[in-house]
Parts: C-alpha cells; structure tokens; sequence
C-alpha cells in the first residue's frame, strides 16, 4: 500500500503545474507554425496550429489524464471489491454442525 507523504503530494501537484506550464508555454518559446506571429499581429487568437504541438497538447491535456483517471478508477474499483469480499459473511459449511 502507498502512503502519502507530503513530499510525494507536493511532487504529484508539480507535476501537473509543470506540465501545464509546458504545454501552455510551448510556442512561446519556438514551437508555433509559420504564420502564428502574423495571427498575433492581427490580434487573432489561436492556439499554435503545428501539428506536431497540437498531438502534444492534445495527449498531455486530455489523453494523458484519461489514462491516469482510468488506472485510478481500476484500483479503486479492485480495492472496493476486495473489502467488500472481506466484510461479506462465509457461508457455513455443510456436514459441519458444530
């Protein structure tokens, strides 16, 4: 079983700043399409359409936590099984009348 410490809590939640500060910040410093500082220019806002940082975004902002939330959903649906198991009554067994 895991425990949760702080550090591991504080790792967990810098995780994910950190990622989406990664994600956000990505065509600021260079990974944009050629006509994204001309969208800028003309005030239009929208989001870096290189294909190769949309796949990115897309996996880290939406498939990445799907993934995540999925495995999550599983352990807690195994380890709610198994206690419910636990508390559930054996039935007696027959020819043991004791």
């Amino acid at each position: 079983m895991h425990s949760r410490t702080a550090k591991r809590v504080f790792t967990m939640i810098f995780l994910v700043w950190f990622a989406a500060v990664i994600v956000s910040l990505a065509p600021q410093f260079g990974w944009k399409d050629p006509e994204y500082l001309q969208r800028i220019e003309q005030q239009k806002c929208m989001v870096s359409q290189d294909v190769a940082y949309q796949v990115f975004a897309t996996c880290c902002t939406f498939y990445v936590p799907l993934l995540v939330i999925l495995v999550l959903y599983w352990k807690i649906y195994q380890t709610a099984r198994k206690r419910i198991h636990r508390r559930r009554p054996r039935p007696p067994i027959a020819g043991n009348n004791n």
